[in-house]
C-alpha cells in the first residue's frame, strides 16, 4: 500500500516510521490535528498487530466510499493472521454499512462482533500497548488520542471488555426486530429477571395483577420459554435486559 497509507488530500501524512512503538520512542501521549489522522494510524497499527485488536463505535467515516474494501481488508488481514479481533457497535448508532449480513458474516472471516445498548466511545486498542482514542471534550470540541500509557490502557481495556461481556451475539440481537418489544413489555422482562413477585411487579408497573400476568404469558411464548426464569435468561441472553436490573435504562433493538 506504499509508504503513505489511506492519507486524504489536504491532511498530514504519516508515515510507517511516525508509529514506531511509542514506548520505544518514550512517548505516553500524542494529540492528532483530527480525526482523520488519528483513524489512519490506527490503521496502520493494526496493519502491525500480533495478538488481539478491540475496536468500538466506528463511524461511517472509517468506511468512506474511497477507503471502504481497503479498511476491511486491513480488518481482515489481522484476524486471517490469527489476531483475535473484536469489534463492538451501539444499536442506536449503527453505521449504514452494518447491516445484519455483514454482523453474521463476521464471524466467517474471523471477527468478532457484538452489539449494546451502551453508549460507546470511539476507540480501538492494539494488542494491549496502544490505544487510538476520539473524546468529545465539549459540544464544539474533540480530542483524537494515542496513548501508550499503561495504566491509562489496561483501564481503558477493562471498561471496553465490561461492556463486550453484556453485550449481544449477532444472532441474538437480531433475533428480534426493534418493533416487536414496546417499553412495557421490556419493563415486564426485567421483573421477570428479577424474580418480582407478580402482585410487586403489576403495583410497580401500575397495571392490574390479571393484566400482568396475562402479558407474562404472552411474553414467555414470544420468548420461547417455558418457566418465567427461562424468559429471563432467554431475555438476557438476546439483549433485552441489561444485566445492572431494573433501575438502569432498558435496551431497544435495532430494526434492521
Amino acid at each position: 500500500m506504499g509508504e503513505f497509507l489511506l492519507a486524504p488530500s489536504g491532511t498530514h501524512q504519516v508515515t510507517r516510521a511516525e508509529i514506531l512503538s511509542g514506548v520505544e520512542q518514550g512517548r505516553l501521549i500524542e494529540q492528532f490535528d483530527n480525526a482523520d489522522e488519528m483513524r489512519i494510524s490506527a490503521l496502520q497499527s493494526v496493519m502491525r498487530a500480533r495478538y488481539d485488536v478491540m475496536i468500538s463505535a466506528l463511524k461511517s467515516e472509517w468506511y468512506s466510499s474511497e477507503r471502504r474494501r481497503t479498511v476491511q481488508k486491513i480488518v481482515g488481514d489481522a484476524a486471517r493472521r490469527r489476531v483475535a479481533v473484536r469489534e463492538l457497535y451501539r444499536c442506536d448508532d449503527l453505521p449504514s454499512w452494518c447491516t445484519p449480513d455483514y454482523l453474521l458474516s463476521a464471524a466467517e472471516c474471523g471477527i468478532r462482533v457484538r452489539v449494546t445498548d451502551t453508549k460507546l466511545q470511539e476507540l480501538v486498542i492494539v494488542d494491549s500497548q496502544v490505544a487510538f482514542m476520539r473524546t468529545q471534550v465539549s459540544l464544539s470540541q474533540e480530542q483524537c488520542l494515542a496513548i501508550w500509557a499503561p495504566p491509562v490502557i489496561k483501564n481503558l481495556q477493562s471498561l471496553l471488555t465490561a461492556v463486550w461481556n453484556g453485550a449481544s451475539e449477532p444472532v441474538s440481537y437480531l433475533r428480534y426486530p426493534r418493533s416487536e418489544f414496546d417499553e412495557a413489555d421490556l419493563q415486564i422482562v426485567n421483573e421477570l429477571a428479577g424474580g418480582s413477585k407478580d402482585e410487586v411487579a403489576a403495583r410497580r408497573l401500575g397495571i392490574s395483577l390479571r393484566t400482568y400476568r396475562r402479558r407474562v404469558a404472552e411474553l414467555m411464548s414470544r420468548l420461547d420459554a417455558n418457566s418465567r426464569f427461562q424468559a429471563g435468561v432467554h431475555a438476557l441472553r438476546d439483549g433485552l435486559l441489561r444485566r445492572g436490573g431494573r433501575d438502569e435504562e432498558l435496551p431497544y433493538r435495532y430494526s434492521a
